[in-house]
């Protein structure tokens, strides 16, 4: 039995509870270290489109910049590619950004990260994304967006003075 019409978020995305989500995540934690997961939206277009899935390692263990990592926020699992680490106030965080949205999503507490994309599969074909090839391509697109970033800031500074 299974709840046949969750909560929509803004974004149409099923929404769960945040003590229902966090059983139910803790559970599939425990009952192996790789599990799938269908992708929905289009954030991480062009690689990742609505209706593929994806084969999830659980644990925020050995994550790099680049990797593509499925996190907990508000009673959704959001699928990701990691920006930076930072040290907020002892604890670590993650700053992530999906490869078709805007703008770099809030820190994300380590506590949160439920694990890191390994594979994709569209159609019937899986596609390894360990592979040194596409994790290198993560790093790549990852460094982008930061010097993006970077440039904005000082581009914006220059044009409009600042008080620094």
């Amino acid at each position: 039995m299974g709840i046949e019409n969750p909560p929509k978020t803004a974004n149409q995305e099923p929404k769960l509870p945040e003590p229902i989500l966090d059983v139910v995540l803790g559970l599939w934690a425990q009952s192996g270290s790789i599990h799938v997961i269908p992708v929905l939206g289009n954030s991480m277009r062009p690689l990742l489109r609505e209706g593929d899935q994806v084969k999830v390692l659980h644990g925020p263990k050995d994550l790099r910049r680049g990797d593509i990592v499925v996190y907990q926020h508000e009673g959704v699992l959001i699928i990701h590619r990691l920006i930076m680490r930072v040290d907020a106030a002892g604890e670590l965080q993650y700053l992530m950004k999906g490869d078709n949205a805007a703008g770099i999503d809030p820190a994300i507490p380590a506590r949160k990260i439920l694990g890191r994309v390994v594979a994709l599969r569209r159609t019937q074909r899986w596609r390894c994304l360990d592979a040194p090839l596409y994790r290198a391509i993560g790093w790549v697109i990852a460094m982008t967006t930061l010097t993006r970033k970077a440039l904005s800031r000082k581009h914006i500074s220059r044009w409009w003075g600042s008080k620094e």
